[in-house]
């Protein structure tokens, strides 16, 4: 995977594809934050979105969602470039831009054949949020990776393509922002926060926004 950056392109080289993906509680994921998530998941509507920057681990997070019992029996529908795991609970598409499976048509798909959920691996086109975020607005609950370090990042990402603070209103929301840090055995492990909440609230409540996750 590639990405632009300030100091110019990162390039992230998988090397082999997932095998075992843990389970949601064997990710770090603070306790709150891990109970508001299955709330969530088990309520079938709203926007679950992933948060980090490629290599950060938000690929296993978002299969550990997938795997969470909370979607089982389910109809979900997963959109992906490069899927690297079979989830139990959700039925894989790829994009492919040669044969006209682009992220917008699949989605538009997977709306109209009535998928009870929809997560999309990297959502990285203002057209399709669009869409995605109307979808749960009207029901749906979509599961989403942004390619972003934290929630004020994404909230302006968002503006950007016209999803407001107030079209979120009334539509549960979760983020996990995720990064890797160094251990002191040299390994690594996956690190959530939310280290900008602070100066997020002050912003949205000059918009008449209040976070509530």
């Amino acid at each position: 995977q590639t990405a632009a950056t300030g100091g110019g392109e990162q390039v992230v080289v998988r090397l082999e594809t997932l095998s075992i993906v843990p389970p949601l509680e064997g990710l770090g994921i603070p306790a709150e934050e891990a109970a508001g998530l299955r709330e969530l998941l088990s309520g079938g509507k709203g926007i679950v979105l992933l948060l980090g920057r490629s290599g950060a681990g938000t690929t296993t997070t978002y299969y550990a969602v997938l795997d969470a019992p909370e979607l089982a029996g389910r109809r979900v529908v997963s959109i992906e470039s490069l899927p690297e795991y079979a989830p139990a609970n959700a039925t894989q598409v790829e994009i492919d831009h040669a044969s006209g499976k682009t992220l917008l048509k699949l989605l538009n798909q997977a709306i109209n054949d009535g998928a009870d959920a929809i997560a999309i691996a990297q959502l990285n086109e203002g057209e399709s949020a669009r869409l995605a975020f109307n979808a749960a607005k009207n029901g749906k609950l979509v599961i989403a990776a942004l390619d972003c370090t934290t929630p004020l990042e994404a909230f302006s990402r968002l503006e950007r393509w016209e999803i407001t603070p107030r079209i979120l209103g009334g539509m549960p929301l979760c983020m996990l922002s995720q990064t890797l840090v160094r251990r002191s055995d040299g390994g690594l492990a996956g690190v959530f926060a939310m280290p900008d909440r602070p100066r997020l609230e002050s912003i949205l409540s000059t918009r008449g926004v209040t976070i509530d996750m």
